[in-house]
């Protein structure tokens, strides 16, 4: 085995455990949020939703302290219309150190809006004519860097598409909520209860 080889071995390994890792974290706070707010979780954690909560569906994330919100997959993402809860943890230091949860109780419809759907078609399209191999690279940056551009001035940009891809078998679109944009905006408009534990200044 050559030196590259060996190193990209090295690689996507380290990558499948910090995968691991990060999915296990995320299955302890859907329990600590089984716990606290009486969420009855999904059987199925390809489920568009984490579970239920009030009737409601819900929608589980876990963040380091100032990153962005990830909301997974933009397609499943943009037909969401009925309302729903996200409840939000941030941790700090190490990932079992939860300083601060929000519970959020969105409206579909307004979250709906937030989704110019007119892309959609031209995501799928870039999606299905991109390969992974090395040649379709500055193809892939160009297209994506105009779609931001385009998507920036079309939206309130209060949810991203996130593009993802590379040279293995990766080749996805995405989404998230800025950091910033989620207490000036989603806190500030859905917010049903928050818990501060040592401040997200300390």
């Amino acid at each position: 085995m050559d030196i590259l080889a060996k190193i990209n071995k090295i690689f996507f390994r380290k990558k499948k455990n910090d995968m691991a890792e990060r999915q296990q974290h995320g299955f302890k706070f859907e329990q600590l949020c089984k716990e606290k707010y009486k969420v009855i979780l999904a059987k199925n954690y390809t489920n568009r939703f984490d579970g239920k909560l009030n009737n409601l569906p819900v929608s589980i994330k876990c963040e380091k302290l100032g990153s962005d919100i990830e909301l997974a997959d933009y397609f499943r993402n943009s037909q969401i219309t009925e309302d729903f809860y996200m409840i939000v943890g941030f941790w700090k230091d190490t990932k079992e150190n939860i300083v601060e949860t929000h519970l959020l109780k969105i409206n579909g419809q307004e979250f709906h809006q937030l989704f110019n759907l007119s892309f959609n078609e031209r995501f799928q399209n870039l999606l299905d004519n991109i390969t992974n191999d090395y040649s379709d690279d500055i193809k892939w940056k160009q297209a994506i860097t105009s779609l931001k551009k385009e998507w920036k001035l079309a939206t309130s940009n209060l949810i991203r598409p996130r593009f993802k891809r590379d040279h293995k078998t990766q080749k996805r679109i995405q989404c998230a909520i800025n950091n910033n944009d989620f207490y000036n905006y989603f806190v500030k408009n859905y917010e049903e209860m928050e818990e501060v534990i040592d401040g997200r200044n300390n």
